[in-house]
């Protein structure tokens, strides 16, 4: 009785270590997006400072049609580059997909092969060698219940 309460005791501090973990590293994430959105927040301040300045010295710019003429040349040409380097943008898009995804799917195989290994482990460790059998641990087949 004392070994299952030694057990219970391993796996409750177990899983009081891996909740203190997940909540330590939520609090670490929010930290993180908080830093982030003052960053963040910060420089979209600094940005509506310079363009209002701009705005204010360049009014005279703005309300001419020279402005219109070089806004609408730089739509058209963001128009035409879109079209023109349309494979330079599907390459940006796959070596994105390399340097995000595959992150990804090799943790997933580790985690695969990691749970594989534990198995095999608890599988050991369940039918422990005996050299008295066959096959070094006691099984229907060379127990000799059906033979």
């Amino acid at each position: 009785m004392k070994d299952d309460e030694e057990a219970n005791a391993g796996i409750a501090i177990i899983g009081i270590v891996v909740i203190a973990v997940v909540i330590w590293g939520i609090i670490l994430i929010v930290k993180g997006v908080i830093a982030l959105l003052v960053f963040f927040g910060e420089g979209v301040q600094e940005m509506f400072r310079v363009t209002s300045q701009f705005y204010l010295s360049n009014q005279d710019y703005i309300y001419s049609t020279e402005f219109l003429v070089h806004s609408l040349a730089v739509i058209g040409g963001l128009y035409l580059a879109s079209h023109l380097f349309i494979p330079f943008c599907k390459l940006v898009n796959s070596l994105m997909e390399i340097v995000v995804v595959l992150p990804f799917i090799i943790l997933g195989w580790s985690c695969d092969i990691l749970i594989g290994t534990f198995l095999f482990i608890q599988k050991a460790l369940v039918r422990p060698w005996n050299p008295d059998y066959d096959n070094g641990a006691p099984s229907f087949e060379n127990r000799g219940l059906y033979n």
